[in-house]
C-alpha cells in the first residue's frame, strides 16, 4: 500500500496533462462554420513542436494532434485546407489569450458558403500583414475528413 501511495504523485505527473486535456476537450466541443483567411505552420522545423494555425474573420483556431480524440493527422488535415474556402469544423478546447491557447480543429470538411457569410478580406486588408511578406499557399482539398 505504501508503494502505491508513493507512486501516485509520479503517475499524476505523467498522466495529469492528458487528463486535464481530456476534461477540457470533453466539455468544450462545438460545431462551427468557418471561412479560412490564412493558414500557417508555426513551431520548430523538425515538426515535433509544430502546430498549425487557421485564421478566420471571427476567430483563430489551431490544428494539432489531440490524444483525447485519437487525432494524429493534423499535418494531413492542414494540407487539405484552402484559403478562401468555407468549412464545417468540429472543434474542442478553450481560447485563452494569456496562454496562447486556441480551440483545436478535430475534423473539418468543405461546404458551400452561406449567403450571409462574412466575406474573406484580401491579404492586404489583414491588419499587420505586409503584401510583400512570404506566405504559405494551402493545397487543394482532397479526400474525406
Amino acid at each position: 500500500m505504501g508503494c502505491l501511495i508513493a507512486a501516485l504523485p509520479f503517475a499524476l505527473l505523467i498522466f495529469g496533462p492528458f487528463l486535464v486535456q481530456y476534461l477540457i476537450y470533453a466539455n468544450t466541443q462545438d460545431m462551427v462554420e468557418i471561412r479560412v483567411v490564412k493558414a500557417e505552420r508555426v513551431g520548430d522545423r523538425s515538426g515535433d513542436g509544430a502546430r498549425y494555425l487557421i485564421f478566420t474573420p471571427q476567430e483563430t483556431f489551431e490544428n494539432t494532434d489531440a490524444m483525447a480524440f485519437r487525432k494524429f493527422n493534423s499535418a494531413d488535415l492542414y494540407g487539405r485546407i484552402r484559403v478562401g474556402a468555407t468549412y464545417q469544423a468540429y472543434v474542442a478546447g478553450l481560447r485563452v489569450p494569456l496562454l496562447s491557447w486556441f480551440r483545436n480543429i478535430i475534423s473539418i470538411w468543405e461546404v458551400e458558403p452561406r449567403p450571409d457569410a462574412t466575406p474573406v478580406p484580401s491579404e492586404a486588408a489583414i491588419p499587420g500583414r505586409r503584401c510583400d511578406s512570404p506566405h504559405r499557399s494551402v493545397g487543394s482539398a482532397s479526400g474525406g475528413q
